[in-house]
């Protein structure tokens, strides 16, 4: 089934040019994919945690993690929205901050900008 909704998600690690300045802040951002979840065993989910590897998490109504459907509408594992690598330079995700311009969504509260605006003024 194809997913296309607004759901919340937390920066819960911004060593990244991608996130820098937006730890523990959370957004409403378009998702719309039709299959695809974050998932690994667990060995692997714990050196994730442990190296700092995941960047945001899907939020509920209550600004908790959830693997609950429609808050984490592909189930991912541990709530994973987004992860980065070592050096932060590569962050993949689910969400699509691209599809957020201005003058759109203006009902939505706390709508992300894109992330472009980050990686813009890291270069800067």
């Amino acid at each position: 089934r194809h997913v296309s909704q607004m759901v919340k998600v937390k920066v819960i690690n911004d060593n990244s040019p991608w996130l820098q300045g937006m730890m523990n802040k959370s957004y409403t951002i378009p998702v719309s994919h039709g299959e695809g979840r974050f998932h690994c065993n667990e060995l692997t989910l714990k050196e994730l945690i442990k190296n700092n590897h995941i960047a945001t998490q899907y939020l509920d109504e209550n600004n908790q993690p959830t693997n609950v459907f429609p808050y984490n509408p592909n189930g991912s594992l541990f709530a994973v929205e987004g992860i980065i690598n070592s050096n932060g330079n590569i962050f993949g995700r689910m969400a699509h901050p691209e599809r957020v311009q201005n003058g759109r969504l203006k009902n939505i509260p706390n709508v992300a900008s894109s992330v472009l605006g980050q990686i813009i003024n890291f270069v800067e």
